[in-house]
């Protein structure tokens, strides 16, 4: 499926338009028997369908000039009566093939939908998550490749690219891109590819079929205005995670998977005076600060004889080499992870994490076994507890979907750290008002206005 020309059906929602190593792609949106569905229609002619990705790859890798294999299928469409004249057939040719080799197929506009969160690939089809409308099904062409066969006279051979060929080339490309290998001995991999911005976790056999879930990061970093206005917390909230932050007091946010946990210690992250150094410790790359003094340390994991993992906890503590101001870890789960953050937010340093539990007793419990003797630790740590939930929203007629509402659930601020700033009212106040001022900025006007609130 390395070319998608599905003719739509249904009343159309909305629909924008994508372009990617020169092809065009319309991504539309539509109500098609009460539920929603996502046609994706590239815009090239309808030809190049039957172009074999398969037989150039294997054409490359013998060392051949893929030009030729281009005149060779000039020469097939023309016999089939299609006539490619178009001039840029030889660039759309080579697009097309491009995006199946190095890319993602015919998926590959889905990655840079900014309204699109999760994109979940497997042997049942392509379905993404939509912000508005909620788990859409997408609507790919079947593809019908020729492949030709050098006799006398040529012979061609038909065959179908299908959703098997699609799951396994997204697999394969996102573990070359990344260069992470997917093997026998390695069939579990979380990886990130930084030019599409979007976060793979892959599994395939021996331990299933292959199947993908793509998580979608942001093109803009997450702040604390924006998270008000769609209405994830409060302006006295988000006021009062921005100063504590800003004070240096550890913040640990608590919730279920899915729940917005790393999207607010982002958001709180970019409300910090730009010039402090704030150290990334991620096991994938989640977190985005532009124009912050940032550096971001990657986990790595080892699968090979002889190569040494590097660990988060070894990361903090590097990071307090650094002289970190900040220590912002993109999730805690394993005992020393636990341990190092709490280590580090306790010697001066500011902290943010997040970490597994559905309410402040589970994560006050779960933390004190990973790792003991933490209770004290935990009196100046403030707890966000954060949870989703699915609504039914209209988005049009009879039309409802299920969409995931993210709000924050609770703040636990300690009495200690009360005490201690209880005289922060005008200054909540100033920020309370700076929030509302920046509800529709863009990250330039809001970098600009916190750091004058510094200067």
């Amino acid at each position: 499926m390395h070319v998608s020309l599905v003719k739509p059906t249904g009343s159309i929602l909305s629909s924008k338009v994508i372009v990617n190593l020169g092809i065009r792609t319309i991504i539309e949106y539509r109500s098609v028997s009460n539920v929603v569905q996502v046609f994706l229609m590239d815009q090239v002619p309808e030809y190049l369908t039957i172009v074999d990705p398969l037989y150039f790859e294997e054409w490359i890798k013998l060392g051949k000039n893929p030009i030729k294999l281009i005149k060779i299928y000039r020469g097939i469409l023309s016999k089939l009566n299609h006539k490619p004249t178009d001039e840029n057939f030889n660039s759309l040719i080579k697009a097309i093939i491009d995006r199946w080799l190095n890319a993602y197929g015919s998926i590959t506009p889905l990655l840079m939908d900014d309204d699109i969160t999760d994109i979940y690939v497997d042997t049942n089809g392509v379905r993404v998550s939509h912000r508005d409308y909620g788990l859409c099904f997408v609507k790919l062409s079947e593809v019908k490749v020729i492949r030709p066969v050098r006799l006398i006279p040529m012979r061609l051979i038909e065959s179908t690219l299908t959703v098997r060929d699609l799951v396994n080339r997204v697999a394969v490309n996102a573990a070359k891109r990344t260069r992470t290998p997917l093997t026998a001995y390695m069939p579990l991999v979380s990886v990130t590819d930084p030019e599409y911005r979007v976060r793979f976790t892959i599994s395939t056999m021996p331990v299933s079929q292959t199947s993908v879930h793509i998580r979608v990061l942001p093109s803009k970093p997450w702040t604390l205005p924006t998270l008000v206005k769609l209405g994830m917390l409060t302006v006295n909230q988000a006021a009062l995670l921005w100063k504590l932050a800003d004070e240096k007091v550890p913040i640990l946010i608590g919730g279920s998977m899915g729940s917005g946990k790393t999207s607010l210690a982002n958001a709180i992250a970019m409300m910090l005076k730009p010039s402090m150094l704030k150290v990334l410790v991620m096991d994938v790359d989640e977190m985005n600060l532009p124009g912050h003094l940032s550096v971001k340390l990657y986990e790595r994991r080892s699968f090979g004889l002889g190569v040494k993992p590097i660990t988060k906890d070894e990361l903090i503590a590097h990071a307090l080499r650094m002289g970190a101001d900040y220590v912002i870890v993109n999730e805690v789960r394993e005992p020393e992870e636990v341990k190092a953050w709490l280590n580090a937010v306790t010697t001066g340093h500011g902290g943010i994490t997040t970490f597994h539990a559905d309410d402040y007793q589970q994560m006050v419990k779960r933390l004190t076994v990973l790792a003991p003797g933490s209770e004290e630790v935990l009196k100046s740590v403030i707890a966000v507890i954060v949870g989703s939930e699915l609504v039914p929203v209209s988005v049009g007629g009879n039309l409802k979907v299920m969409r995931r509402l993210r709000y924050v659930k609770d703040i636990i601020v300690p009495s200690e750290v009360n005490e201690k700033y209880l005289s922060i009212k005008d200054d909540l106040h100033l920020r309370r008002s700076i929030i509302g001022s920046l509800m529709d900025s863009s990250i330039d006007q809001l970098l600009s206005t916190i750091g004058k609130l510094y200067s």
